[in-house]
């Protein structure tokens, strides 16, 4: 019969192509192990899906965890921008920080703005707090000027501009409603 017909014998049997019965069990061992080696690879892969997915999911699960942690609480008389902004806030007024900064000749330090409600605030922090009442003790309220940095005054009208001062902060409130103003002066006289 013709190779490969109805009656050949089968592969590596009885026939003379240089391959024995050696031969094809050395195929087998190496189907066997890359069908082994795929199956690993394939578990592998499904095991590191299942883990992200669960790790996925657990984190959508957790309540926000702050990324930084709270500030420590500012020790008398070493209050900065941040204390003044977060006990203004406290007092339930809303508060952001405003561009455009102010400098008054009649202080050493250099106000930083604020806007508070519909208002407009210039916070002063002084080194400490026998600095800030040296300054402010000294300051006639009604002479007060504050200009930007350009020159340009900025409380049209100090006699109605508001001080709160309080540990080494003095907050300028221009425009302020009485309600504003008493919760000003709450939150200032509540710094350390």
């Amino acid at each position: 019969m013709a190779p490969g017909g109805k009656d050949a014998p089968p592969p590596g049997i009885g026939r003379d192509d240089g391959r024995g019965p050696v031969d094809d069990e050395r195929r087998r061992r190496r189907q066997r192990r890359n069908s082994l080696l795929s199956s690993v690879f394939f578990l592998a892969c499904a095991a590191v899906l299942v883990t992200i997915a669960y790790l996925y999911v657990q984190e959508q699960r957790q309540p926000d965890i702050p990324e930084r942690p709270p500030r420590p609480t500012a020790q008398a008389g070493d209050n900065e921008l941040i204390d003044v902004i977060e006990a203004l806030r406290a007092e339930g007024l809303t508060v952001d920080i405003a561009r455009q900064n102010g400098k008054s000749p009649d202080l050493s330090p250099p106000g930083q703005a604020l806007t508070v409600g519909d208002a407009r605030g210039y916070v002063f922090v002084f080194p400490s707090i026998a600095a800030r009442e040296d300054e402010v003790g000294a300051l006639d309220q009604d002479a007060f000027s504050l200009l930007t940095t350009r020159g340009t005054p900025v409380v049209a009208d100090p006699t109605k501009a508001h001080f709160a001062a309080g540990s080494n902060v003095l907050l300028v409130l221009d425009g302020a409603t009485a309600d504003a103003i008493a919760k000003a002066d709450a939150a200032v006289a509540a710094l350390s």
